[in-house]
């Protein structure tokens, strides 16, 4: 596994727990219909994925990513395995701690 992939695997995982259990974002989360859930996620996802891209370009640092055509079809990919890990930490993490009434 890459350092790149695991970066953007973490971010899945940070951005689920937050959304999870932060006392700030979790009501305001928790109160959006499902389909508004999965866009508001998928672009934090993709703000997250980009800010990588943009590292890659604009700054010294090795992030694993390249500031190419290569580089962006790398991170596309990099940003369908954040939606993963974003979905296993939270049907694993944040689900399970959900009442009955926040679930349906």
């Amino acid at each position: 596994m890459t350092e790149s992939n695991i970066i953007v695997m973490l971010a899945g995982v940070i951005l689920s727990l937050l959304f999870g259990y932060a006392p700030g974002l979790r009501p305001w989360y928790e109160a959006l219909e499902p389909t508004r859930k999965a866009l508001v996620m998928a672009g934090a996802l993709l703000i997250a994925a980009l800010l990588l891209y943009g590292a890659a370009c604009y700054t010294p640092w090795d992030v694993g990513v390249t500031c190419d055509e290569a580089g962006f079809w790398q991170l596309a990919q990099l940003f369908i395995a954040a939606l993963v890990a974003n979905q296993a930490a939270y049907l694993i993490g944040v689900k399970p701690t959900r009442t009955a009434v926040e679930q349906a």
